[in-house]
């Protein structure tokens, strides 16, 4: 039988612990006069381009810390999707 915390290893990482993994680079920004801050994710970004409700579930508890996200989209030669967060 698996165990509880082998389930959530599996299951992924919580909103809680996917906002945290961003607090580095919103702290570089901040110190260095920033507003906002463009961060490659890996994962929310198909998360905010599928616009799924695990995307829509960060949106709001990025908001209820006082910040705005989204998505940032840029085609040409490549395709660039970033985390676009305002504060």
């Amino acid at each position: 039988m698996i165990t509880a915390k082998e389930a959530r290893e599996l299951s992924g990482p919580t909103i809680q612990e996917e906002a945290l993994s961003l607090d580095p680079h919103i702290r570089k920004a901040a110190e260095n006069k920033e507003r906002k801050v463009l961060v490659y994710h890996g994962k929310l970004e198909n998360e905010a381009y599928s616009n799924t409700q695990r995307w829509k579930d960060f949106v709001k508890y990025m908001q209820g810390l006082g910040f705005k996200v989204s998505l940032h989209y840029n085609e040409s030669q490549f395709v660039d999707m970033r985390l676009r967060i305002e504060w």
